[in-house]
């Protein structure tokens, strides 16, 4: 799977990246109406994120996706594994970047500061590690490892996506009602589509690319 999967982001070299993103609207506002629906159990959103992962992957590689059918199959397969995005990530990403809005509005700036760093860390995690659940069939614990190296290696992409999360979740304390709506329709699968794609590059260079190097 991760072999086919960094062959075709090497063709994707060649092709505009918004081209894919347009092409698939269907597709991502399928996925991102199913995210919702089974995120609203508030533990399942783990496992939701990690389906909606494994679709935006079938995506890049430019496949034809059953959506519904991929979807519902990765989060009963991965749900164990995205119980841990659901218990400790995604509450640490969305509390730290409120936290970091929150602290910069009443002017404490250290505590700004240090919601920042959590929220790095919690978005570059969170960035890595549903990629590589999605795409490979690495133990747990390499796939957790893998995923902090690459947070650091791919720091550039890193910063990115969290800079986009941020500006997400901006815009929604700005315009609530609008972006709410929008995210039920399909913002949560862009977001998570662009960030797939900024992980995926990351994993291809220093993961991928290396193995099959050693591995032909």
């Amino acid at each position: 799977m991760a072999k086919r999967l960094r062959d075709n982001l090497q063709e994707e070299n060649g092709f505009p990246f918004l081209d894919n993103l347009f092409q698939n609207l269907m597709e991502l506002i399928l996925v991102n109406i199913l995210f919702v629906l089974c995120s609203v159990p508030i533990v399942t959103a783990g496992p939701a994120a990690i389906a909606l992962e494994r679709v935006c992957c079938l995506i890049h590689r430019k496949e034809k996706v059953p959506v519904f059918r991929t979807f519902l199959r990765t989060f009963k397969r991965y749900f164990g594994r995205g119980l841990f995005l659901s218990i400790v990530l995604i509450p640490l990403f969305l509390i730290s970047g409120l936290g970091v809005f929150l602290f910069y509005s009443e002017g404490l700036l250290w505590k700004m500061a240090l919601c920042l760093l959590i929220f790095l860390l919690g978005s570059g995690l969170l960035q890595y590690l549903a990629p590589l659940i999605s795409a490979t069939d690495l133990p747990f614990e390499k796939q957790l490892k893998n995923s902090f190296l690459l947070l650091v290696l791919g720091a550039g992409r890193t910063i990115l996506g969290a800079v986009i999360s941020l500006c997400l979740m901006l815009l929604i304390l700005w315009q609530p009602k609008m972006m709410v709506a929008l995210c039920f329709v399909i913002l949560l699968a862009v977001h998570g589509f662009i960030r797939s794609y900024l992980g995926l590059q990351v994993a291809q260079k220093y993961i991928f690319d290396p193995y099959y190097h050693n591995h032909p």
